[in-house]
């Protein structure tokens, strides 16, 4: 009889991103998740027959990184429907904050060119900008890019990124992917054209989901299709010497739960000592969490139409029929229907209306707004973090 490991080290469609080795351990394993986490749609319907793919998280032998083994990149299409706008969220806002004054301590007091891949709606690049004070130039690119009219010293393209979509003479100051690389089934490849745009003493920005504290604190909703790679700090690190990058930092941010690393160019920088992530993933918790919401009195609702809260109601709630909606404040989001399961995404407004008695948060780091938002909606509902 074939056991968990023999499945790890035998059915998985990729090698190691990292170092091309075929053997690894099964993290965890789902089929039929939804493929796009942030796309909703316009009808019930429509949601339910969204596409899905499978989830075989595999932790590398050799190298110790982990990557869904089963991950096809032809399902996963991000355009103009793609909407994973955070910004009307204070914390997540201050959390941005922190980063844009992270990013322009590095080059204070000179004039800079700071290229963004994967910059959405450019909101982040625009306030760079303008805090830059017409002496910061900035580019990025996004396939998901909704065309505006942008400011002088901003330009960004409707394009997956490419060294050479970027121009052979791109020698930028600062090259930065917030929440890209984990989506990337090459992340050597991908460092390796961001590396391809610095300037001789530029530095490449990264930040990414820490997988050890995903697995550290049971957030199991953490895992989903879009993201076919997860980090740790070794990881991350080894990823970037396979590139031919050096890093100078990899340090915890927004509360433990993101990886924030910075590296530069350099020959041969040394290799670091491998280790996997020590936790195991918990593997009862759509389980429990499904006997739970059966036992709930009253409406519930996930706060959050998001990555987490998507995978929580496809995995918790397949049959949409213990959730009532979920609860989003992205005007872009609401009146929609996520996909697989066609849970409704609602406003706060419209979920007091619902009488919703329970509220599921997806991520403790967004208790305190939630409430707050909830109270200004009328909501008067149990929060309870996942």
């Amino acid at each position: 009889m074939r056991t968990t490991r023999d499945v790890a080290t035998r059915a998985p469609e990729r090698h190691c991103p990292l170092c091309g080795s075929r053997h690894g351990t099964l993290l965890l394993s789902r089929r039929d998740v939804p493929v796009l986490s942030n796309r909703l749609y316009p009808t019930r319907d429509s949601a339910r027959a969204a596409p899905t793919g499978r989830l075989h998280i595999v932790t590398c032998s050799t190298c110790g990184f982990s990557f869904n083994a089963c991950f096809d990149p032809n399902l996963v299409v991000y355009d103009a429907d793609y909407e994973n706008d955070q910004a009307r969220s204070t914390c997540f806002s201050r959390h941005l904050d922190d980063i844009r004054c992270r990013l322009l301590r590095r080059v204070e007091g000179r004039r800079s060119q700071i290229l963004e891949i994967g910059c959405g709606q450019g909101r982040f690049l625009e306030a760079i900008v303008a805090q830059g004070a017409g002496r910061i130039e900035a580019a990025g690119y996004d396939a998901a890019w909704r065309r505006r009219i942008l400011p002088k010293g901003l330009r960004i393209e409707a394009a997956n990124f490419s060294a050479a979509a970027a121009g052979g003479d791109a020698a930028f100051d600062l090259v930065l992917a917030r929440h890209v690389i984990e989506h990337v089934a090459e992340p050597v490849a991908f460092l390796r054209a961001m590396a391809a745009a610095l300037g001789p003493s530029g530095r490449i920005c990264i930040e990414t989901p820490d997988l050890e504290w995903s697995l550290a604190t049971g957030q199991m909703q953490d895992f989903h299709y879009e993201h076919c790679n997860y980090f740790t700090a070794a990881s991350l690190t080894e990823a970037f010497r396979q590139a031919g990058l050096a890093a100078t930092s990899v340090e915890t941010v927004f509360g433990g739960q993101y990886l924030w690393a910075e590296a530069h160019l350099a020959a041969a920088p040394p290799r670091p000592d491998r280790n996997a992530a020590d936790a195991e993933p918990d593997t009862g918790f759509f389980t429990r969490w499904q006997w739970g919401l059966t036992a709930m009195a009253g409406p519930v609702a996930v706060w959050g139409a998001g990555a987490k809260g998507v995978t929580f109601a496809a995995a918790a709630d397949p049959a949409a029929e213990l959730l009532t909606c979920l609860i989003d404040v992205n005007p872009n989001k609401q009146g929609k229907f996520v996909p697989r399961t066609g849970h409704p995404v609602v406003a706060p407004e419209v979920a007091a209306r619902l009488g919703i008695a329970t509220i599921l948060v997806m991520n403790p780091n967004y208790c305190d707004e939630i409430a707050q938002h909830a109270g200004t909606a009328g909501l008067r509902a149990e929060l309870r973090p996942c």
